[in-house]
């Protein structure tokens, strides 16, 4: 029997009421784990500092988290930042996602991570630029698309879309399809709204 990985969830609201209930839909759910805590910049502040990124988190927040809360939990390499205000449909969605080693955030608060991350440009990456195709790649994961839908929008396989994908995680040094979108946004390489 293979160990299923756990998935942590970090609550860090305030209302006591929303809290229990929270905890009440996700108690019987195998492999999570849930952290709760009044300063979950503090927890991720500290998880930055461990050689194990916390991928697999997903961070309950308040409805309308502080900048802080949202630079912190980007930096430590969360998997999925959900509103408190968001139905318990999308808080399921997103522990589903990160489970399944994707990432999710609030519509919300990913378009203010992206208004954060345009502010606070990086350099460009040393590792080389993206090809013409895996700029156009990236545009349709930003997009939300799979590889299969990726592959009959631009008429070329899933493998190669796959090749494509591998090629510009390495490249922007990231370590999954919403790292490198939040990465590309940053880093100004490219804006995959306007393609």
């Amino acid at each position: 029997m293979q160990c299923q990985p756990t998935t942590r969830v970090l609550i860090d609201i305030d209302n006591a009421v929303l809290r229990v209930g929270i905890e009440a839909v996700l108690r019987d759910h195998e492999h999570l784990v849930m952290a709760l805590t009044g300063d979950a910049d503090v927890v991720l502040r500290q998880q930055l500092g461990r050689a194990a990124a916390p991928a697999r988190t997903v961070l309950l927040a308040p409805p309308a988290p502080a900048d802080d809360l949202l630079c912190a939990a980007a930096a430590a390499g969360v998997g999925a930042i959900v509103a408190a205000d968001e139905p318990i449909a999308g808080l399921v969605e997103a522990i589903r996602s990160v489970h399944a080693g994707h990432g999710w955030t609030s519509s919300d608060i990913g378009g203010r991570l992206l208004e954060l991350c345009r502010r606070q440009p990086v350099p460009p990456p040393a590792r080389g630029d993206l090809t013409p195709r895996e700029e156009q790649v990236l545009a349709r994961i930003a997009d939300g698309e799979s590889n299969q839908e990726i592959a009959v929008r631009l008429v070329v396989t899933v493998r190669t879309v796959k090749h494509h994908v591998s090629n510009l995680l390495m490249k922007l040094g990231a370590r999954d399809r919403a790292h490198a979108v939040a990465l590309a946004y940053r880093r100004q390489i490219h804006d995959p709204i306007r393609v």
